[in-house]
């Protein structure tokens, strides 16, 4: 909805502006407006009474309501006639999908038919809601014949209710989800002739939220064991604690991408060099300290078992922050070459080079509890610690030497490694673009290993 017909498909294309680089790349470009108006409005329904039952349905003797909507409207055209334009546009779904609560695949007949009635009254079709909104909207300037401004907006906003809930997890110990992803740039485009750059600014906002439905109440979990396995049968009322996260980023990024195309030597060369700088604030959460435990409880043939035998619920360890937080810094650099060799071989020739500074990561400070815990003594007779019978091995694999990583918040460098040389090539073997072989090998630095890629392809 949010794309026109314009794309652009190449057989092999390594692009190291988006650290990109695979057997196809498409570019999609967004939709503008042009000097006339146009608009267009669409709306889509079905329900319960247009489907069929499905299986679970059919075993209930009763239908569950569910519908499907999708609908949205857009609007282009000009501000000033040939300079200015603009385009907007919305599009809204809304589900309530059928879906069956049942025991984990596998639980025995007998064990199943001993759970609670209370447990077995939340087995069955279910419905699962669903809501998303986007927006899109884009004006684009040209005051003069060489030069192009574009500013844009993405709006992403979704959530649903009951995600997980199938089998075994009842809807009442699912989980609710909440997405926002929302995006803005600002582009100014010059035609130098001999040249084309590119200057981008941009934000972004987007956080993936799931949380718990039922967290007020306390939840059950219900298992069968199987020889030393407890299995799992269902999950009923409450929320797991660790099922729920709250992770994100927000934060700007300056990009600039220079393009030189008509360059010859020993066939016809675009250069292309760019550099980019981000700054996000990160944020990230694994678990909720503010919900009711969690019990498990045996199911055998003869019943439940009336006192849990585990409960899980989430602290906050004292001193430690639930949430994470960091600024992230990043600058990346790159420098790559298309050279159409003759009419059947082009070669695809760069380099990326990248450098992050995170001071989560660089200014950590080891707990001064987990160090007083290495330097325990365990030995008396011989004063050897914890810390230092984990270097006893013999086995390089298992000998540890803890100093390696215990961090005063000074310790911690930059990696200045990353450098990413690749090289693709396309070559089409009878200049009719219907036999093209293509390739590619690239090389990414990583502050524990180096990972290489290599990919030969035949398409017919």
């Amino acid at each position: 909805f949010f794309f026109s017909s314009r794309r652009r498909h190449t057989r092999f294309k390594c692009d190291w502006s988006s650290d990109v680089c695979s057997s196809d790349l498409v570019t999609a470009e967004t939709k503008s407006g042009t000097n006339e108006f146009h608009g267009e409005a669409f709306y889509t329904y079905t329900n319960q009474g247009m489907r069929s039952e499905t299986p679970a349905e059919q075993a209930a003797h009763r239908k569950t309501d569910s519908n499907t909507k999708e609908y949205g409207a857009s609007l282009g055209g000009p501000i000033l006639q040939d300079r200015a334009h603009f385009f907007v546009a919305y599009e809204g779904k809304r589900y309530e999908t059928p879906a069956t609560v049942t025991v984990a695949s596998g639980t025995p007949a007998d064990i199943a038919a001993a759970l609670p009635s209370s447990v077995q009254s939340q087995l069955g079709p279910i419905t699962l809601p669903f809501k998303e909104d986007l927006v899109f909207g884009k004006l684009d300037f040209e005051p003069t014949d060489t030069d192009r401004i574009v500013l844009d907006a993405k709006i992403r906003n979704e959530s649903s209710l009951g995600d997980q809930a199938g089998a075994g997890v009842a809807a009442s110990a699912a989980i609710t989800t909440k997405n926002t992803d929302n995006r803005f740039s600002l582009r100014w485009e010059h035609d130098g002739g001999s040249y084309y750059n590119e200057a981008l600014v941009t934000y972004e906002d987007a956080f993936f939220k799931p949380q718990g439905k039922n967290g007020s109440v306390n939840g059950s979990v219900y298992t069968w064991k199987n020889g030393n396995n407890d299995n799992g049968i269902i999950s009923v009322d409450g929320v797991d604690p660790r099922a729920t996260q709250n992770k994100g980023q927000k934060g700007i990024a300056i990009a600039d991408n220079i393009t030189f195309s008509h360059l010859t030597w020993n066939g016809d060369h675009t250069v292309k060099a760019g550099i980019k700088f981000k700054s996000v604030d990160l944020t990230a959460k694994d678990a909720e300290s503010g919900y009711n435990p969690i019990f498990n409880y045996d199911v055998s043939a003869d019943g439940v078992a009336t006192i849990p035998y585990k409960a899980t619920f989430a602290i906050v360890t004292p001193g430690l922050n639930p949430v994470a937080f960091s600024k992230d810094r990043q600058l990346g650099m790159y420098l790559q070459d298309d050279w159409a060799v003759n009419n059947r071989l082009t070669l695809n020739l760069g380099v990326r080079y990248d450098i992050e500074w995170n001071p989560s990561y660089l200014d950590f400070k080891t707990p001064q509890g987990l160090i007083d815990a290495f330097n325990t003594v365990i030995d008396p007779a011989t004063g050897l610690t914890y810390g230092q019978s984990l270097g006893l091995s013999n086995d390089p694999n298992v000998k540890v030497n803890i100093n390696d990583y215990i961090s005063n918040g000074h310790n911690r460098k930059v990696f200045m490694g990353q450098v990413a040389p690749r090289l693709g090539f396309s070559y089409d073997m009878d200049e009719d673009q219907k036999h093209v072989l293509f390739g590619g090998f690239r090389s990414e630095e990583h502050t524990s290993e180096l990972q290489s890629h290599l990919n030969l392809v035949c398409r017919l």
